[in-house]
Order: C-alpha cells, then structure tokens, then sequence
C-alpha cells in the first residue's frame, strides 16, 4: 500500500512539472496572429461593432485595457497628451470589464472628445484576451489600413515609440509594413 501511495505522488509530481513545462514553452513559442480576431464588443454609445463591421480607412490601433490597472490609466494620459500624434489613426479601447467601468474610464478621461477613439467591452467572451494569450494590460496592436498587424507591445511601450509607429504607418498611407 504505501509502494502505491509513493507511486501516485510521483506520479503527480511528474504530471505538474509536465504542464507547467508544457505551459512555459506554449507561451514561448507563440507567434502573434496578422488579423485581428473575430470579435464582437459592446460599445459605451450602446452601438455593436465585430470585425467584419471595422473600417480600414486609416491605420488602427487597438488598445486593450483594464480601468483600474495603473499602466493602463497611464498609458492613456500620455495618449491624450500626445493625441495629435494620432490624429491619422482610429484607436479602439476594448476592455473586458462591466461596460459600466469602461463608461466611467471614457469619462474620467475625456475620452469622448476624440472622435477617433471609440471604447467598448468584449465582456464575457475574451476573444481579444484569448486570441493574443495576453496576461497582463495594456496590449496594443497597430493595423494597417489592409487589417494587417505591423507591431505590437505586450505591454505598455514608451509613447515616444509608439507616435513614432503610427507616424510610419501614416507616411507608408497606412499600409505598414
């Protein structure tokens, strides 16, 4: 009886080293879909946008966030300091929070002064989440005007950098790459 007790610990010891190891080399190995997933998300006008319902008239950026998550809060202060950097781009918020929260964010934010900056929430189904494996907040991805990922940040990069991004994609006419 205990040979088999010893057995089954070893056993499951084995089988948490594998799914961790397993977990470890998924993440590392991913590579960053080109498209945008196919989404549905709730918008804080009471609208409904999906994929299939975007326009690629300028180049886009999509950033996914938290209202309470610090970097995210951040993030958009330097955005809207810097807004006219991104005056050629159409930026898409999509959190995964109650539209509620996201409404009070537009808000506290003064977010709805911009018309290239629409907010919503893709809440309950985590499309964008799952799609890109993300972990943390905030990821933003730069589309091309062909719906095309050209960058992405896994987390918050300096606006220098990314008014830099959106400024190439702007002078290629948006097409990126």
């Amino acid at each position: 009886m205990h040979f088999i007790n010893l057995y089954s610990k070893f056993y499951l010891s084995l089988c948490g080293i594998f799914l961790v190891l397993s977990a470890a080399f998924s993440q590392q190995n991913f590579v960053m879909p080109e498209d945008l997933p196919n989404f549905k998300a709730q918008m804080v006008d009471g609208t409904t946008i999906e994929k299939s319902t975007l326009h690629f008239d300028k180049p886009l950026m999509l950033v996914y966030f938290a209202p309470d998550c610090e970097h995210c809060q951040k993030f958009t202060k330097e955005m809207v300091k810097n807004i006219n950097s991104f005056k050629g781009t159409n930026i898409l918020m999509v959190s995964f929070m109650p539209i509620e929260t996201v409404k009070k964010f537009q808000t506290d934010y003064k977010l709805e002064e911009y018309k290239n900056i629409q907010l919503g929430t893709e809440s309950p189904v985590f499309a964008f989440r799952n799609y890109y494996r993300l972990q943390q907040t905030p990821f933003i991805g730069l589309y091309n005007k062909k719906g095309k990922l050209v960058k992405s940040y896994k987390i918050s990069p300096p606006i220098e950098d990314l008014t830099k991004e959106v400024k190439k994609m702007s002078s290629k006419n948006g097409s990126g790459k």
